[in-house]
C-alpha cells in the first residue's frame, strides 16, 4: 500500500469501523455467501478507500458508503469473472496438455493423475496466483502482457510464477513435468529473473 499519512490511517481506520460491518453484509450477499471471497473483496475496497482517501475525506459520508458499495459490487464482479476463467483452467489444461495421440495409453493416464495433483494444489493458491497461471498456461501471455492486463508490476508476476513452480514440484513431484504445465511456465516466464513481490 503507498505511503499515507497518521492522520489519513486515523480516517480510514474510522471509516472501516463505520462502515465495515454493513458492508460485509453487502460484500457476502454479492459473492454468494462465500466468506473468504467477501472478505478479500472487503479488504481491497477498503485498500483502494486507503489510497482515495485524500480525495475521499472531503466527501460527505453517504457519498463514501455510496463509493464503498459501489467497489465492493464491482470487485465482487471482477472476481467472479475471474473464478469463471480460472475454472476453465482445467479443461483447458486437460485438452492441451493429455490428449496427445503419440503417447502410450499408460502415460496418457500417468499424466492425468498427475495433472489432476496439480489442479487440486493450483485451487489453494491465491486468485493472483490462479490468473497468473491461467494466462500463462493456458492464453500463452508472456510476463509484461500479464502485469498490464493485471496492473501489477512484471517482477510480482514473475515472483507468482515461481511460487507457483516451487509448489507443484514439492506437492506433485517428478510427474508435474510431465504434464508438459512447466514448459508453458518458463516460457511465460521470459524476460528477467523473479523480482521481489510488491
Amino acid at each position: 500500500m503507498a505511503r499515507i499519512s497518521a492522520e489519513d490511517q486515523a480516517g480510514v481506520a474510522q471509516l472501516f469501523f463505520e462502515e465495515a460491518e454493513d458492508l460485509m453484509i453487502v460484500a457476502r450477499r454479492a459473492c454468494h455467501g462465500d466468506e473468504r471471497a467477501a472478505e478479500d473483496v472487503l479488504q481491497e475496497t477498503f485498500h483502494d478507500a486507503a489510497l482515495n482517501w485524500p480525495k475521499m475525506k472531503t466527501w460527505s459520508q453517504d457519498r463514501m458508503r455510496a463509493w464503498l458499495r459501489r467497489v465492493v459490487k464491482n470487485k465482487a464482479i471482477d472476481r467472479y469473472r475471474a473464478e469463471r476463467r480460472v475454472k476453465l483452467f482445467g479443461d483447458e489444461l486437460d485438452d492441451q496438455q493429455v490428449a496427445d495421440q503419440g503417447r502410450s495409453p499408460e502415460d496418457v493416464a500417468l499424466s492425468k493423475i498427475a495433472l489432476d495433483r496439480c489442479l487440486e494444489v493450483i485451487g489453494t493458491f491465491t486468485l493472483a496466483q490462479r490468473q497468473v497461471a491461467y494466462l500463462v498456461w493456458v492464453e500463452g501471455w508472456e510476463t509484461k502482457r500479464v502485469a498490464e492486463y493485471l496492473g501489477i508490476d512484471p517482477g510480482t508476476v514473475r515472483v507468482h510464477l515461481r511460487n507457483v513452480r516451487v509448489r507443484l514440484e514439492e506437492e506433485v513431484g517428478e510427474e508435474f513435468r510431465s504434464t508438459g504445465i512447466l514448459d508453458k511456465l518458463d516460457k511465460g516466464d521470459e524476460g528477467g529473473k523473479p523480482g521481489k513481490e510488491a
